[in-house]
């Protein structure tokens, strides 16, 4: 009787251990494989390099985003390899990678050589490794091949299970397009209007592609906030019918709503944006930009806590986030009254933009620091001369919820010093 009183709590450790070790195995095998692409080398000589762009690269992401066999990087974190020799196991390792993609790709004005390798992050073994020779508009034939292989090795998936997609014609005006995102990295009048020209090059010449109604529906949105072009109203009226020309077009093209649910956000029509953002996700669920842009109309609609999910998503997909998702997550947690959360969001931001400073400004109210408030307000004025409460009502949709938002709100930014 005592031996089997003793033995009693070793059976029970066993059965613990057992059920832990079952609850692990059972974890590891629901994880994913996860995908990083990198930006490839561009080896073309100098009147041809950066013609290109990441075209390839950022196609191959959204693409093999659509598997659901296995999970892809965001380029915002995969794209900070560029120019940066970095062993693959240390890739693996600082975004949770199980694969790399590489390569390089050459464009001598006529025909274009790409090369790729599938990389064990683990191993640093090579899956495969392809050539690839062609003529420009086979660009997106590459891209297909590419991605095929990827899924069949990651994924297993056989031709049979890849999701469906017809193939894009539309090469130049994919190309001005990110040649007019990498001119808007510096948000100038001038640049605006060198970008916003390229676009509407691609509207005049492939009417049929969706590619130039998003990019000046995008382009259309700074032009309305900072006044660029007036009316606002009118401006925005006339980027939502840009970007649902686009989605006429293209309705498989993650980024036709995308610049919808943008357009719509800013017109205040949170639930339709919501949703365009949800099937912009559903297309792409590897683009932290969706994510982000998703949590704006939720805050307003009050729904907290699944815009902080969808800002946790953007994390998972996008190990090495900019400053959008830490300035939103600030906002969320103020809203949620987490202030001190809110602060170390925002503290963690790499280069703040100004206007982030009516939300440092708020959060600080909130922690009754109002000293700092006034002085966080007082850069963004800077920058801002002439902009008061009045103007600063009218920007911020007036059916804020939870019932209160709005006017906590403007009492933070005449707390924190606004006229």
């Amino acid at each position: 009787m005592q031996k089997a009183l003793i033995a009693l709590p070793v059976i029970g450790l066993v059965i613990a251990l057992l059920a832990f070790l079952y609850w692990q195995n059972g974890n590891r095998e629901k994880r994913l494989p996860v995908v990083a692409v990198l930006p490839l080398d561009d080896l073309s000589a100098a009147p041809h390099q950066d013609y290109l762009n990441d075209a390839l690269s950022e196609g191959i992401i959204t693409e093999l985003a659509r598997f659901p066999q296995f999970r892809v990087v965001a380029r915002n974190s995969s794209f900070q390899f560029r120019s940066k020799p970095t062993d693959v196991r240390d890739i693996g390792e600082m975004l949770s990678a199980d694969y790399v993609l590489e390569g390089s790709q050459q464009f001598d004005g006529e025909r274009l050589r790409v090369t790729a390798q599938l990389v064990e992050t683990d191993t640093g073994a090579h899956v495969f490794a392809d050539k690839y020779e062609r003529n420009i508009s086979d660009l997106f034939v590459v891209q297909n091949d590419i991605v095929h292989h990827v899924a069949s090795e990651v994924g297993q998936a056989l031709l049979s299970d890849m999701p469906g997609r017809s193939a894009p014609r539309d090469v130049d005006s994919r190309l001005r397009g990110l040649q007019a995102r990498n001119i808007m990295t510096q948000l100038t009048y001038e640049n605006w209007q060198k970008a916003i020209a390229l676009e509407e090059t691609s509207i005049r010449e492939e009417p049929d592609s969706a590619w130039g109604y998003i990019g000046k529906s995008l382009m259309l949105i700074p032009a309305a906030v900072l006044g660029w072009m007036q009316p606002r109203d009118e401006v925005l009226a006339d980027a939502v019918e840009l970007a649902r020309t686009a989605l006429r077009i293209d309705p498989e093209n993650y980024m036709s709503h995308y610049a919808l649910a943008r357009v719509l956000s800013r017109q205040g029509k949170h639930a339709e944006s919501i949703l365009h953002f949800e099937r912009a996700a559903k297309l792409n669920p590897s683009d932290s930009i969706v994510y982000i842009g998703m949590s704006v109309p939720l805050l307003y609609s009050g729904r907290t806590e699944e815009a902080l999910d969808a800002l946790h998503k953007a994390e998972k997909v996008d190990p090495l986030h900019g400053d959008w998702l830490r300035w939103q997550l600030g906002l969320a947690y103020w809203q949620k009254n987490e202030c001190e959360k809110a602060l170390q969001a925002m503290q963690s931001m790499a280069s703040p933009p100004i206007a982030s400073n009516k939300a440092l400004a708020a959060i600080l109210v909130c922690l009754e620091r109002i000293d700092q408030a006034k002085a966080a307000m007082a850069k963004f004025l800077g920058t801002r001369p002439g902009y008061t409460l009045q103007i600063e009502a009218k920007a911020v949709p007036m059916d804020w919820q939870p019932d209160g938002m709005y006017e906590r709100w403007l009492s933070s930014m005449k707390q924190s010093g606004m006229p």
